[in-house]
């Protein structure tokens, strides 16, 4: 026998094992960054979010005092002064400054109107009719008030407190504006508080991140911390700008984490691969020594094996090896029978295919024919049952290998049951209102550009219905957020009652609510539901603590196509139609009117 062959044997199992641990590490590396992405993906949403509800609680108040305005014949700064104070703003407004009304400019232009990027967002709210913000805003040479402003906020001021249609007809009834200054660090410090502790955060104001856009950053003046490379960016369209919102994570705060079991890992595969190419070394070379010393050799042979057996059964993955040619178990470990319920007397002698391990055959199918073709498989995914028939979710990784010149193949298995689970219900978070549960902006849109394009494919109608609850701030400032909370929550569950199951009912902040409905015949089944939605939130709503609340709705509708074929022309008329049912008295149902 030569020397090549004699040492084969050896060196086929220290590159099994070597490779099944190295498998090992790497799956549990894999899984460690997927775990700090995935927490760090939350704290990117959450920051984002945070952003888009405080931008619009601030418009809520500019609209207030836009409304309060409207009201009134003519303001005088004293009384809008104290309008402002009377609202109590709290926490939730950290980060605004005093709010004030500013006229037309006169020729002269004085400012803010002279300053080129206050006079860009004011032209933007007079011709758009909406809430317009500047970009980052240097800060002036004097020490006044405005020394921590980074941006300004303007919201236009029309004649008799309406919403002009037509762009010229905005320009001719213009008043003025309603002026808002924000300091962006009290605005931030007011928004993230345990996150800081995990990642670091920026925005910039546009998509270019520089220097000279930086609008925010969490590091200046506390210090910088050891940054890990990884790093997620989110953008934001914000009242006519767009600010990239850049979350990094931190070295300490992925080390202190503790989920990472990698270098454990790899220390036990590296002693599992040396035990197991001991042993190897031991089987080929023992023969001579057996001859003159069997019982010392016996007493080492047992020493190893129990060695290895200690090592494959405190493994924290299940571990499985059977032959290729007919699919026979050969072995599996303690936390094979853990995780699946299978005792090991049951599964030696074994085929594979007959056991019911698999929930799909088609999965198993497809594993074989992957391990078949590459050798190897990594980071399979499948489900499988347990012994009382529970179904689960494994993460299988696979080796074809060599045990004394016979293929065999490792299998090992990890339950990612719970991290299904956990990634399924952070993109419900995302993709849902967390007091309704109905879809929140991001999700409706995307079924209304879905259904649009249903309906241009197969020339159909729908409709889509802006609805704000009419006296809901009362309810709010009368019985407090949590009453105004439980009628939300009762008033989004009678919509839902209203529309059919391929209808879509979301809300996008505060009392604002959203209905999308496909496959529309006329105008008359979009009034038709209008009208049942009004009916039922006319009905009395009891709430707890003996409370009876009513209120009524207004209702803006447009349909496609008479009112616009893309999501961003029918949202705009929709918004358009709520706005003149308000105007007309409110708790009423109105069509779009292009006129």
């Amino acid at each position: 026998m030569s020397r090549f062959r004699r040492y084969r044997l050896v060196v086929l199992v220290f590159l099994a094992a070597g490779i099944a641990s190295a498998g090992l590490w790497q799956h549990e590396r894999h899984n460690a960054e997927l775990d700090r992405r995935a927490n760090l993906d939350f704290n990117l949403r959450e920051i984002t979010s945070s952003i888009e509800q405080r931008m619009a609680s601030y418009e809520q108040v500019m609209r207030g005092v836009q409304g309060f305005f409207a009201a009134s014949d003519r303001v005088e700064p004293p009384v809008l002064q104290a309008y402002v104070e009377a609202l109590q703003l709290g926490a939730d407004f950290a980060g605004l400054e005093e709010i004030r009304v500013v006229g037309i400019p006169a020729a002269g232009r004085p400012d803010p109107y002279a300053d080129p990027a206050r006079r860009m967002a004011m032209d933007g709210a007079r011709d758009s009719g909406r809430l317009m913000m500047t970009g980052k805003l240097k800060p002036p040479s004097t020490n006044g008030s405005l020394s921590q402003v980074n941006f300004v906020m303007f919201l236009p001021l029309y004649q008799g407190g309406r919403h002009p249609s037509t762009l010229a007809e905005r320009r001719a009834s213009l008043l003025g504006w309603v002026m808002a200054p924000v300091r962006m660090n009290d605005l931030m410090a007011s928004l993230y508080g345990q996150r800081a502790s995990a990642s670091d955060i920026k925005i910039h104001d546009g998509v270019q991140m520089s220097l000279e856009t930086l609008m925010f950053d969490s590091t200046l003046g506390a210090g910088a911390h050891p940054a890990a490379p990884l790093e997620l960016t989110e953008y934001l369209v914000l009242a006519g700008r767009t600010w990239a919102v850049t979350v990094r994570s931190r070295a300490d705060a992925a080390v202190s984490s503790g989920k990472d079991s990698s270098i454990l890992i790899a220390l036990g595969g590296a002693g599992f691969t040396l035990l197991l190419t001991l042993l190897a070394w031991v089987l080929v070379t023992g023969r001579v020594r057996a001859i003159t010393a069997a019982t010392e050799m016996t007493a080492e042979l047992r020493e190893v094996k129990e060695r290895f057996e200690l090592i494959f059964d405190t493994s924290p993955d299940a571990v499985v090896v059977s032959r290729w040619v007919d699919g026979t178990v050969v072995d599996t470990n303690n936390r094979f029978t853990a995780l699946t319920g299978f005792e090991r007397e049951d599964l030696l002698g074994r085929r594979v295919p007959d056991i019911p391990l698999w929930a799909d055959p088609h999965e198993h199918h497809k594993f074989v024919n992957e391990v078949n073709e590459k050798g190897f498989c990594e980071n399979f995914e499948a489900n499988f049952l347990k012994k009382d028939g529970t179904a689960r979710v494994g993460l299988i990784s696979a080796k074809k290998f060599l045990i004394r010149d016979v293929p065999h193949v490792i299998s090992i298995m990890r339950d990612i049951s719970e991290r299904k689970e956990i990634e399924l219900r952070m993109t419900h978070m995302a993709q849902h209102d967390p007091l309704t549960g109905l879809p929140n902006r991001a999700l409706f849109y995307d079924r209304l550009q879905q259904e649009l394009t249903h309906a241009k494919r197969d020339k159909t109608r729908l409709a889509l219905m802006f609805l704000d609850l009419d006296r809901f701030k009362s309810v709010n400032d009368t019985l407090g957020h949590a009453v105004g909370d439980l009628l939300l929550k009762d008033a989004a569950s009678r919509m839902i009652d209203c529309v059919r199951a391929s209808d879509t009912v979301g809300r996008i902040g505060g009392d604002e609510f959203v209905i999308l409905l496909p496959a529309i015949n006329d105008d008359q089944d979009a009034l038709l539901v209008a009208l049942k939605m009004r009916h039922a939130l006319e009905q009395p709503f009891t709430l707890p603590g003996g409370h009876t609340v009513r209120i009524s709705c207004s209702t803006g509708i447009a349909t496609s196509p008479d009112h616009g074929v893309d999501e961003i022309e029918l949202s705009k008329n929709a918004d358009a139609a709520l706005y003149l049912a308000k105007d007309r008295g409110r708790n009423r149902v109105e069509f779009f009117n292009p006129t």
